[in-house]
């Protein structure tokens, strides 16, 4: 095959203050290169580096700061009082199924009887659907709550109120320019009061609870009991994990193993993380794939359910159920992928290719998503991937640093059905016809945003290993209080030059790249996960520039530090 090669660019960190450095050093008895990488990221008073050190349940804002918090509580209690039957409407994937779980649960736990309705990914794709209203009125709910999607569907909330339902739309993406007219709008986008716009949808749904208890006479903890789905929410949306986000989801993580939920239960002994520790890098590679399998492969309502039982052996079936769908997705995505790639080599045009486009009609819809980030990675350009859903074309984005997603498929609205997204993922749909002037749209708009260095994968560095003796377990113990990690709060990475490679680099798994590196007097373990193709720059070299993290390896209850290597120069 083909192999298109990229610049790689790894960025030393910046210089900070040695006088802040000590001074932060000392406040906290922390060793020098953990106050470098605080100070580094702008926690450089103590006061800040205490805030980011310990983000404890205090630090939550008020959930009544969305201005219309009052009215949707308000709204649901009324609902309440009169025995009207309430719908939670959410999205099918992680972040939509555990906001859906949550809030479900929390209306149950205060004598409300929600039921639920997700849409099946690949018969209605992703929101409020006109069938899917007329299917919630049917059922004969008076009041729609929506979580997670919601802020773009104007004319499914104008069908809505004509069949008599009221809705509250709780939600995190991008508006249009117009808003639906509902009874009340939870959006920290929208809502200019709110002082962090960067909550997940469950963290919003997470908000409405704690309000609700607030005003149903318990304590804020009755909803935060939910943290737990809350936290798995969180980082699986790759919300960013600074602010109130870090709070909910350190608070989650902690009580994760602690949780009453047969659902959660279940899926930590699927996922074998009950005698482990648990952290974001887990929910991402091994807990947000069980639950996002169900909906790309099965019946995302599966999942909701799977999260609201309290017998414990359903829990058990369902959990068996996920790891199935999460197998049969594992080997549609890996030959979709290899097809992509195998389209993109054969077209690439590094001078006039700015946005990446890609269509098959017999491509599976439940996977799109994670495919195009895959070409998006390799080839270090926005993508799109299409296939052909009841005679229209339904794909999926991601894009790079540079380009905001949403902003660029807007720009094309007249040609589309559907869309909806943030700056980094978005989903559209079309009809067939339109594609091709879609794409060249597309490319047109990123080649104006974008330039020859956005186009350049760039890793960005913390702080510089002048040695690797210095890379210790005191040193790797005092990273953990920087968890949770996620965007915003990326595990800190290492600048290391003139590293030597002991020994000979081999390949191992599925084109993982393990060598051993040295730079002082220590020999480490490094494993580059997917860059099997720099064999040859590692292979008898006395002089690697690396990006790495660090991290524990166990093997055979030997537990040593490996360096994760992001980058080689």
């Amino acid at each position: 095959m083909k192999t298109t090669t990229l610049n790689e660019r790894i960025k030393p960190p910046k210089l900070v203050s040695p006088e802040t450095v000590k001074a932060i050093m000392e406040a906290f008895s922390l060793p020098l290169i953990t106050a470098k990488i605080l100070v580094g990221r702008g926690w450089d008073t103590v006061e800040s580096a205490s805030t980011f050190l310990k983000p404890e349940l205090a630090k939550l804002n008020s959930p009544f700061m969305f201005t219309d918090m009052a009215k949707a509580v308000d709204r649901i209690l009324a609902a309440s009082a009169s025995q009207e039957k309430v719908c939670i409407h959410g999205d099918y994937d992680v972040d939509g199924i555990t906001a859906t779980a949550l809030l479900t649960r929390f209306l149950r736990k205060i004598g409300i009887s929600a039921s639920t309705y997700v849409p099946h990914r690949l018969n209605e794709g992703y929101g409020l659907s006109e069938d899917g209203i007329r299917k919630i009125a049917d059922q004969g709910a008076r009041l729609l709550i929506t979580v997670d999607c919601g802020i773009t569907s104007i004319k499914e909330a104008a069908l809505a109120k004509s069949l008599g339902m009221d809705v509250i739309i709780t939600d995190h993406h991008l508006p249009l320019a117009e808003l639906p007219e509902v009874c009340a709008i939870l959006n920290p986008k929208v809502d200019s009061l709110y002082p962090d716009r960067d909550l997940a949808g469950v963290g919003v749904a997470l908000k409405l609870a704690q309000a609700l208890a607030v005003k149903a006479g318990l304590s804020e903890t009755e909803a935060l009991q939910f943290a737990d789905l809350a936290a798995i929410g969180t980082a699986a949306d790759i919300a960013p994990l600074i602010n109130e986000n870090r709070s909910i989801t350190r608070l989650g993580i902690d009580s994760l193993k602690r949780s009453p939920i047969e659902g959660i239960k279940a899926l930590l002994r699927a996922a074998g993380l009950y005698d482990k520790q648990i952290d974001t890098t887990r929910i991402l590679f091994q807990i947000a794939p069980l639950i996002n399998a169900m909906g790309r492969m099965g019946d995302p309502a599966r999942c909701v359910e799977f999260f609201l039982t309290d017998d414990p052996a359903k829990a058990g079936r369902l959990a068996d159920e996920l790891q199935k769908n999460n197998t049969d997705r594992r080997s549609v995505d890996q030959s979709m992928t290899e097809e992509c790639f195998r389209m993109v080599d054969a077209t690439f045009s590094p001078k006039s290719t700015a946005f990446i486009t890609l269509f098959n009609p017999g491509w599976h819809a439940g996977v799109l998503g994670i495919v195009a980030s895959r070409v998006m990675e390799k080839y270090c350009r926005p993508t799109l991937v299409f296939t052909e859903v009841d005679g229209m074309a339904r794909g999926s984005a991601r894009s790079i640093p540079g380009l905001n997603l949403f902003d660029a498929i807007a720009d094309s609205a007249d040609l589309l059905d559907h869309y909806g997204g943030h700056a980094f993922a978005a989903g559209v749909t079309m009809k067939r016809d339109n594609l091709k002037e879609f794409s060249e749209r597309l490319n047109r708009y990123a080649s104006r945003q974008l330039t020859e260095k956005d186009f350049v994968r760039t890793h960005e560095t913390d702080v510089e290993a002048d040695t690797l003796d210095q890379l210790d377990f005191t040193l790797y113990k005092s990273l953990l209080e920087f968890e949770p990690h996620g965007a915003g709060n990326q595990r800190p990475v290492f600048f290391c030059r003139g590293g030597e490679t002991v020994g000979r680099p081999r390949i191992v798994g599925n084109g993982h790249l393990k060598f051993n590196v040295r730079k002082g007097s220590k020999v480490y373990d490094a494993i580059a996960f997917r860059q099997g193709d720099k064999m040859a720059i590692v292979e008898g070299s006395r002089d690697l520039t690396l990006a790495f993290t660090l991290e524990e390896n166990t093997w055979m209850g030997n537990t040593t530090l490996q360096l994760n290597v992001r980058g080689i120069e």
